[in-house]
């Protein structure tokens, strides 16, 4: 498939100052809305009587006028159209299906972004796009056997940038984003067809990360749900 598509500025862009823990963001009324060319192609197979299932696709993407914050000073940035920009990558996903109640699952997701031109900012040519993660992917079994429904699920997410230039690559720290290794777990328990009672243990290893706080540790979560 393929095709083309426009992303006009929101209000904030546009008119709306703000401060964020001593960083100014100034808006910008003269902002462009970014356009994009956009393409995939993908496909699905399957083995075993479709036991087990593979996906995959390759994507790209061409931007022009790209919305960025452009650093103009210290702790001070501006809403820009920064110029060109590039994105390519792919998805995978496979599920393998075992007893009928059984699912062993993983899937990614590659993204390579690229700033191609910025002439008011030219440091942040050849650099990733900000707040866009290059690589993510999940892992796990899922069980559902009579009244008991079960997850175990493993997620990454890589570092991502706050800078156009790349520059915070600091980690572990008060206003970083940290890269993400998380271990979760839910737990559903259904005595009757319409009662449901679920357990959730979120970052089960209590790892210590930021994205820009420092986030939660191991934490619990009980539910109790009643279909009328």
């Amino acid at each position: 498939s393929g095709g083309s598509a426009y992303n006009p500025p929101n209000f904030f862009q546009l008119y709306k100052y703000w401060t964020y823990y001593g960083t100014k963001y100034y808006p910008n009324p003269d902002l462009k809305p970014e356009t994009s060319r956009s393409w995939e192609a993908g496909g699905d197979i399957s083995f075993m009587n479709k036991m087990l299932i593979v996906s995959g696709i390759y994507f790209g993407s061409k931007i022009d006028n790209l919305i960025y914050n452009k650093t103009i000073a210290t702790k001070t940035k501006m809403q820009e159209n920064v110029g060109k920009g590039k994105v390519w990558g792919y998805e995978l996903e496979a599920n393998l299906y075992i007893l009928d109640y059984f699912e062993l699952y993983g899937n990614m997701t590659k993204t390579n972004t690229e700033v191609v031109k910025n002439e008011t900012e030219p440091e942040s040519v050849g650099k990733q796009f900000e707040n866009v993660p290059e690589l993510m992917y999940n892992a796990g079994f899922k069980i559902l056997y009579k009244y008991i429904e079960g997850c175990l699920n493993w997620r990454y997410c890589d570092k991502i940038y706050t800078e156009g230039d790349n520059s915070d690559t600091v980690e572990g720290v008060y206003g970083s984003y940290d890269t993400i290794k998380l271990l979760d777990l839910k737990l559903s328990v259904m005595p009757r067809e319409n009662v449901k009672f679920s357990l959730s243990v979120n970052n089960i290893l209590d790892r210590e990360y930021y994205q820009y706080y420092l986030q939660e540790g191991r934490n619990y979560y009980w539910e109790a749900e009643i279909k009328i």
